[in-house]
């Protein structure tokens, strides 16, 4: 019977202060499910772009690989790609059209409720974390509360 190995520490993330380094399985521990967690990692750390709870998130990862919950690691440094590249798109393109039409129809079918600026806040800080598919969930649920309202529901 062949024990795991234990994690060791690795460089510093870009873009990071000293405090936010991400705990890394050895090679040849991640050489087992094909490398795919370390490919994963190095591109964390390849495309680091800074957004509201990254440290967190990285605290999270170093967590997760320290434990060797390989499958809840690869889920985190998944999530912290997505998000990582959302940002950079939405910085360099703006956000996809959907979403912005959503905002968009957010602002302009403004009315207020108890909440809606919890709401909104809620909204902006997944706009800003780069969570596109939250901020779209966020974004239709106040809009359904505002016409609903509108209409008396």
């Amino acid at each position: 019977m062949r024990l795991p190995r234990q994690p060791q520490l690795c460089s510093e993330f870009p873009g990071n202060s000293s405090e936010n380094k991400v705990t890394q399985v050895e090679k040849s521990n991640q050489q087992s499910d094909g490398g795919v967690l370390k490919q994963l990692v190095d591109q964390v750390q390849v495309e680091a772009f800074e957004y509201p709870g990254r440290g967190d998130d990285m605290h999270s990862l170093e967590r997760w690989l320290a434990k060797g919950d390989h499958s809840t690691a690869e889920f985190k440094a998944q999530e912290i790609i997505e998000q990582q590249q959302q940002l950079r798109n939405a910085q360099q393109n703006g956000l996809p059209p959907a979403l912005q039409q959503l905002v968009f129809q957010v602002q302009a079918e403004a009315f207020e409720y108890p909440g809606r600026d919890d709401d909104m806040h809620s909204l902006e800080r997944w706009l800003a974390k780069g969570d596109h598919s939250t901020a779209e969930f966020k974004a239709r649920e106040i809009i359904e509360q505002q016409q609903n309202l509108r209409r008396g529901i």
